[in-house]
């Protein structure tokens, strides 16, 4: 397939994803996500392994006030062989059971794996526990990277993404569009109010681009830019993932629209034929066409941050193109044909190591530049 190649194994293992939003769906997905949104009943304990001295003996006394006062049973003994500080998390039906193991200093500060408290940290450390109550072991998603997930519920959701989209959505509707794609089982959607009302206000709106062939977290990102929307794999207070959908100006990380390339992985391996020079001229050429001209004739998909470019006032339909006949190569021609116009391009790869070309405004492209990109956990 023209645009695929044989990639290094860290690139490859997303996941497969799919989301319909037919009406007749829409009163049972509500109700699934309602249902997974309800946390099972959480019982959080503390245990402190406790270091020798009479200072860590008065401080014991102290804290065992404070968690008496949180209402959180706490135990504080001697380590056992290895014993070090952890959050693990047990089941029993629908009890879960989430204990924090943290250790007692002589100086009478307790310090868990990614936390300390000191007794003038009392206001935080109810908030910690509150969280653990509310989201179990892992805690709160919100701020964390890769999602706030592990590395295996991200694997999960990456390879519910990654195979291929076998139809086109170019032209459609939003709702029809979405209705179009599998939608799975394990990772329900759930649009958030936000998100709802803007789907009402671009009900006219079309999808500009040609997604079929790419893999399902690529097209589905794509799909929603389109309409101002992004989505993410979010987890619930229950531990279920859902992918929640909501306007790209609330503030998330969002699913990307393709992933940047590993740091180890050479442009020019990966994508010889996009740098291979070649007679190309184009005469005064709308930008939108000759991006559909580029995409054809090198195979490779190029997509467009709409959203963004839009959003800086960039209207692509009355950007016209023009290239001297001469020895250039596909990214060089996309170069001139797009800083000009304070755009530009990048390689990214989707979930199933697709190459593609995505076209955003150099602004944005500088931002994510200076944030390391949009690499995906491992890579």
């Amino acid at each position: 397939m023209p645009g695929m190649r044989t990639l290094p194994g860290s690139l490859i293992g997303l996941a497969t994803l799919a989301f319909a939003l037919a009406p007749g769906l829409a009163h049972a997905q509500r109700s699934r996500t309602e249902d997974r949104a309800r946390a099972p009943k959480t019982e959080v304990s503390v245990e402190l392994l406790a270091e020798g001295g009479v200072a860590a003996g008065l401080a014991a006394q102290q804290w065992g006030r404070v968690f008496q006062q949180l209402g959180v049973p706490l135990r504080i003994r001697r380590p056992i062989l290895d014993d070090e500080p952890e959050v693990k998390e047990q089941r029993f039906g629908t009890i879960r059971r989430v204990t924090a193991v943290g250790r007692l200093q002589q100086t009478g500060r307790i310090t868990f794996p990614d936390r300390s408290f000191t007794l003038r940290d009392i206001d935080r450390l109810k908030e910690w526990l509150r969280e653990l109550q509310t989201y179990g072991a892992q805690g709160s998603p919100e701020g964390k990277p890769a999602f706030g997930l592990s590395p295996k519920q991200f694997q999960q959701v990456f390879q519910a993404l990654t195979p291929q989209l076998e139809v086109e959505v170019h032209g459609k509707g939003l709702q029809e569009a979405l209705a179009t794609l599998p939608l799975p089982d394990a990772f329900p959607i759930h649009l958030s109010v936000a998100a709802k009302e803007l789907v009402r206000q671009t009900s006219d709106t079309r999808c500009s681009q040609h997604l079929k062939g790419l893999s399902l977290g690529t097209a589905l990102a794509a799909l929603l830019n389109d309409f101002g929307l992004g989505f993410r794999p979010s987890r619930t207070p229950s531990g279920d993932i859902e992918l929640r959908v909501e306007p790209l100006e609330e503030g998330h990380d969002h699913w990307p629209v393709g992933w940047e390339l590993p740091e180890d992985v050479s442009r020019l391996e990966l994508a010889r034929d996009f740098f291979k020079l070649r007679p190309l001229e184009y005469r005064d050429e709308p930008l939108p066409d000759l991006l559909r001209a580029v995409s054809a004739a090198s195979g490779i998909p190029i997509l467009v941050d709409t959203h963004q470019i839009r959003k800086e006032g960039i209207d692509l339909s009355r950007l016209r193109v023009r290239f001297p006949r001469r020895q250039a190569s596909w990214s060089l021609l996309l170069r001139a044909a797009t800083t000009p116009h304070k755009l530009t391009r990048r390689l990214r790869l989707d979930e199933a190591g697709r190459l593609l070309v995505w076209i955003t405004s150099l602004r944005k492209s500088l931002k994510e530049r200076r944030t390391k990109g949009i690499r995906r956990p491992g890579s």
